[in-house]
């Protein structure tokens, strides 16, 4: 069997105009319109000489079209390719931009979304499930907690948070960063909900790379004491200096690097492995 297209579908479902922001993002005011427009994605399928097809989507948070187009120009690099050689097809993908530095961002989202399209038919030609392939299940249960609460006044994500607790669930985020050089309001908010929910609730919180370090410092010492697990991209992603400052200076645990591709990015220094 043998690759013969790699097809991208790129899709936008535009929102209505005015739609709020779901989440905190830095500069909301002038981004927001834009981020949120709409939903998009770009579909991949992987077509092959023998029919069967495999068929996954890649991360896309702007512009389908050109994760699309880079999907569609990458993939004639696999032509022929058989598609159960997903480690050589990776390889094959990878060189096409190394050596000029294309390790973030569309191309890496393209590439992702073609590799595990690839893992998907190879489900499908083994007639086994993906986890299976990839070393089997590590356990049946996975604690799952409610994601998110997000800042909709205090009243208002308070009774939000008793509600979780009322269906079950003992752990929560909670999404702040009203502000990226304050945190009173995000502090005050953590309070009500603490309060609310008891302490044996586990509770984290998000700021989505909203703040800067004074004020992301001075929140995160106030969840500390609110026995808050860990606080999540406080920072821009790219400020490693900052989530390192961060982690060496507090107990609670500062989560980092969900934007960070590939997985080498995960091995650059000692220092990473505290925070990522």
């Amino acid at each position: 069997m043998r690759v013969t297209k790699v097809e991208p579908i790129p899709i936008l479902v535009e929102l209505p105009a005015g739609t709020n922001a779901p989440i905190s993002i830095p500069h909301a005011e002038q981004t927001a319109p834009t981020i949120f427009k709409g939903y998009r994605t770009c579909l991949v399928r992987v077509h092959t000489d023998e029919g069967l097809t495999g068929i996954d989507e890649c991360m896309t948070r702007l512009a389908p079209q050109a994760t699309a187009a880079i999907v569609s120009e990458v993939g004639e690099v696999l032509s022929g390719v058989d598609p159960v050689e997903t480690s050589v097809a990776w390889e094959l993908m990878f060189a096409l931009m190394m050596n000029r530095g294309h390790l973030k961002g569309f191309f890496m989202e393209a590439l992702s979304g073609i590799d595990v399209a690839l893992w998907d038919l190879k489900g499908k030609i083994f007639d086994r499930p993906v986890y299976e392939l990839l070393g089997g299940a590590q356990r049946q249960k996975i604690w799952a907690y409610a994601s998110s609460l997000r800042f909709r006044g205090i009243e208002t994500t308070v009774e939000e948070a008793k509600e979780f607790v009322a269906r079950g669930y003992d752990a929560m985020k909670l999404k702040i960063s009203s502000n990226p050089h304050r945190y009173e309001t995000d502090l005050e908010l953590a309070t009500a909900v603490r309060q609310a929910v008891g302490p044996d609730v586990f509770l984290t919180a998000d700021a989505n790379c909203g703040m800067e370090r004074t004020a992301a410092m001075q929140l995160a010492r106030g969840l500390e004491k609110l026995n808050f697990a860990w606080l999540e991209e406080p920072l821009a992603p790219d400020d490693l200096d900052g989530y390192a400052e961060m982690a060496r200076a507090l107990d609670m645990q500062i989560a980092g690097g969900r934007r960070s591709s590939p997985a080498s990015d995960f091995a650059r220094s000692s220092t990473a492995r505290r925070w990522t």
